[in-house]
């Protein structure tokens, strides 16, 4: 059994131990599993395709688009604007609403499965 310094107080302990028995600092973090890593890096890539999503819908809907933002800013759309199509709202609000509910799944799936002390 090999014996390895804490990094606080400087006690030597043991390559197995989690924590130092003098001072209780940690010695030997956990390492990620593969499955943690996996849902960290889909939680990533799940949010970087859901923005380019949204972000080629808003190029191909620019005047719904404007339309939506000045609603939000209640800026009289109707006299601006003229006539709206209500789909792109929808279809807005139902890919932010995949959006969440993605990010939330995959995010409490890589919280779950992080290792504690």
């Amino acid at each position: 059994m090999a014996l390895i310094s804490c990094n606080e107080c400087s006690k030597e302990v043991s390559q197995f131990a989690k924590v130092c028995q003098n001072c209780g600092n940690q010695v030997n973090k956990p390492a990620k599993g593969a499955l943690e890593i996996l849902f960290i890096i889909l939680f990533f890539l799940y949010n970087i395709a859901m923005a380019l999503l949204a972000v080629q819908f808003i190029e191909q809907h620019k005047d719904g688009a404007l339309w939506f933002v000045a609603t939000l800013s209640s800026i009289s759309t109707f006299d601006y604007f003229g006539t709206f199509d209500p789909s792109l709202i929808f279809s807005a609000v139902f890919i932010l609403f995949i959006w969440l509910i993605g990010a939330v799944i995959l995010g409490l799936a890589a919280l779950m499965l992080r290792r504690v002390k």
